[in-house]
Formats: C-alpha cells, structure tokens, sequence
C-alpha cells in the first residue's frame, strides 16, 4: 500500500459456552501506519491520512471491505483443517520456545 502504512484483515474468534470458541469468527480489518498510536479504521479519510490520494483511498477502502465481506463468507467459522493445525502448533509451541531460548543463550554466550 505505502512504504509506511499497511492494512491487516484479522480474524476475530468468538464463540458460545455451548458451541465452543471458535464457532464463529468476525473478520476485522485495520490500518497501522508508521508512527501512529495503534491501529486505525480502513476508511477513506485515514487512508488519505497516510498519503493517499482520494481515488487510491476509496479504491483501497471498496477492496478491503470486499475482502473483509468474501472471507466471512468463505470462513464463518473454524473449520476442522484450521482446528487441526492450530492443535498441532499448540503441541509445538514449547518445543520451539525452548529451542528459541537455547539459541539465544548461544547467541550471548
């Protein structure tokens, strides 16, 4: 977008005690530029904000709320190839925490 701005769509997962976290997801779409406080709105008056001309905004903002509208479409919710892989990251995760702690004792050694 610009050598100082980027837009991000993240997904927002949220579910019911009864469906189980995950059984949803909101899709959410945010500008962080260099130098502001946190993200911002993807709109047209904070993408001009960051240096884009009126056109190139309402282009980005159209194509980003696009975006946002076909991925709620397309993932809803977790599906069980995503559940599958987030488990297996999860049994991961402190196996490479702990190979990430013994490269850095190495790297101040």
């Amino acid at each position: 977008m610009t050598a100082t701005a980027t837009i991000k769509i993240i997904p927002i997962l949220a579910g019911s005690k009864d469906k189980g976290y995950g059984s949803s997801i909101t899709w959410d779409s945010r500008l962080f530029a260099k130098g502001r406080m946190g993200p911002a709105e993807v709109d047209v008056p904070s993408l001009m904000g960051v240096g884009l001309s009126q056109e190139a905004a309402e282009d980005w903002a159209s194509r980003t709320a696009d975006a946002v509208i076909k991925l709620g479409e397309l993932y809803p919710a977790i599906t069980p190839e995503i559940e599958a892989r987030i488990e297996e990251v999860r049994k991961a995760l402190p196996e490479a925490v702990k190979r990430g702690a013994e490269v850095r004792e190495r790297a101040l050694t």
